[in-house]
């Protein structure tokens, strides 16, 4: 919250941050483990809302200057992304040669894969926090919002992972849970050559 001028108070409320934080950080730094294969937590069509805090950060201080008034969802327009543009980013800005391999949420959650903590970001439809992903943001794009694209965040996020020591150990599914994971809901889903990468579609 920041004066705007007189008694007028500027009140921006973000959604999700990406930036070196925990949601990006994680599926960043599992495209590390990106070899052979890894889970796909579909649909891939699945949207996906959250803000690059340069945008945010640059957003308020228009704001500022310009005296903008008012409460805000600062936060991207709902599928501003998807799932499975996320996890293509994330494959591309690590330069893993993975497969990635869809797993339908139904399944996924069976299996008692726990969204959020185990796979970060993934919200499936029905789920009570679902709103996360799918807030109207109209009010603060026509009061100038730009964000960036999805692939831009993910590539300087890991660049930045890259250039700073001592980055914590991601969270997110175990490896070895994943592997179990893969062989039990995607036993289709094959790293044999010839194949496309993706499983996604």
């Amino acid at each position: 919250m920041i004066p705007a001028h007189g008694s007028q108070i500027h009140e921006a409320r973000p959604g999700l941050g990406a930036d070196g934080g925990e949601p990006v950080r994680v599926l960043v730094l599992g495209g590390t483990r990106f070899v052979g294969r890894a889970i796909a937590p579909g649909p891939p069509y699945l949207p996906q809302q959250y803000i690059d805090v340069r945008d945010l950060s640059g957003w308020l201080l228009d704001a500022a200057r310009d005296e903008v008034s008012g409460t805000f969802n600062a936060v991207s327009r709902p599928g501003h992304t998807t799932m499975a543009e996320l996890l293509e980013a994330c494959r591309e800005a690590t330069g893993s040669g993975a497969r990635l391999c869809r797993a339908e949420p139904e399944t996924m959650l069976a299996a008692g894969v726990q969204p959020w903590s185990e796979l970060p970001i993934w919200i499936p439809d029905g789920s009570p926090v679902r709103g996360l992903h799918e807030t109207n943001a109209d009010r603060a794009h026509a009061a100038g919002l730009r964000c960036r694209p999805v692939a831009q965040t993910v590539t300087d996020t890991w660049a930045w992972l890259r250039s700073t020591p001592d980055v914590p150990t991601a969270g997110g599914l175990d490896p070895a849970r994943e592997a179990a994971l893969l062989d039990r809901i995607a036993p289709s889903c094959s790293t044999r050559p010839g194949l496309a990468r993706s499983c996604l579609q």
